[in-house]
């Protein structure tokens, strides 16, 4: 199954971080955990009639609770500085990738 990708957006948290916690220094645990990324794939099925706003109602869904989500969890929206293993929680986002295909991926 082939997965094209139809638009990559950096999503940002809902509202700024505080501050207070602009760096988090990691443990030893989260310094050894950095190689593994965590990736998520949400798929939703639309038939041949779907509209577009039907289409973009789940993508719109997906991205505003991500926003809302990173404001909570604000180091995930941050960058890893390797130099002191810390995180820089800048506010950068995350990226968001919107893709499509022809089928449904294998069960």
């Amino acid at each position: 199954m082939e997965v094209v990708i139809i638009c990559t957006k950096l999503i940002k948290p809902s509202s700024p971080t505080p501050p207070h916690p602009r760096t988090l220094k990691l443990s030893p645990v989260d310094q050894i955990q950095y190689s593994i990324i965590p990736t998520a794939l949400f798929y939703y099925s639309a038939d041949g009639s779907a509209g577009a706003e039907e289409v973009e109602r789940p993508i719109n869904r997906l991205e505003t609770s991500l926003s809302e989500t990173l404001t909570r969890f604000y180091p995930l929206a941050g960058r890893y500085m390797e130099d002191g293993n810390w995180v820089d929680c800048d506010d950068e986002g995350v990226e968001f990738f919107c893709g499509e295909s022809e089928g449904l991926p294998a069960q």
